[in-house]
């Protein structure tokens, strides 16, 4: 009786212990994910869109771009895109309460891509081959400069002259390169070399 009794008890308590062993260790995972900036080191993805989900993100992303859905190649942007859309914009922010274009690059990159990318727009801009406008692909990144000498603003290019960043005004939204502003403030682009 006694027996049973300590096994009832510790069968809860082993299950929570179990439990909160697999959330922190989840949760230590993710903060591992956004240390140190490391050019070489690749990670595999961790989006996995299904089939529906898919489809559903090609019609969209399809219909806000002005494109063919076979010409958004890396579905796993919009997926990440699809996550993020609305979020407030906060300077140093980097969760869904808040967040800059920075952090919006960097975590866009480290869950796509695998790649972990530096933390601000202007040594963003340091690791890029520059490209033309023209030339721009989905997934290269697009810098601004809001008058200043230095970059300070960064989104990810997605086709059709638009770019998704993390607008001061707007939070994570869509805009197009063709816009007064971004027209104005336009340094450069290019990939991730």
């Amino acid at each position: 009786m006694i027996v049973t009794r300590k096994f009832k008890f510790s069968y809860p308590c082993f299950l929570l212990v179990i439990s909160s062993c697999i959330f922190f260790a989840c949760h230590t995972h993710n903060l591992a994910l956004t240390s140190a900036y490391d050019p070489d080191h690749l990670e595999p993805s961790s989006i996995v869109v299904l089939p529906l989900q898919e489809a559903e993100l090609r019609t969209r992303y399809s219909i806000l771009l002005g494109i063919e859905p076979e010409l958004l190649h890396d579905i796993r942007i919009y997926f990440f895109i699809d996550q993020w859309m609305g979020t407030p914009y906060l300077n140093g922010g980097t969760t869904h309460m808040g967040i800059d274009c920075s952090a919006f690059s960097q975590g866009l990159y480290r869950e796509v891509n695998g790649l972990f990318i530096p933390r601000t727009s202007l040594l963003q801009g340091d690791i890029v081959q520059k490209k033309s406008k023209s030339s721009l692909v989905e997934g290269d990144l697009v810098f601004f400069s809001s008058g200043h000498n230095y970059i300070d603003h960064v989104g990810v290019y997605l086709g059709n002259g638009k770019f998704v960043h993390a607008s001061t005004s707007k939070g994570v939204t869509i805009s197009d390169l063709n816009q007064n502003w971004y027209l104005k403030n336009y340094v450069r682009g290019g990939a991730v070399k």
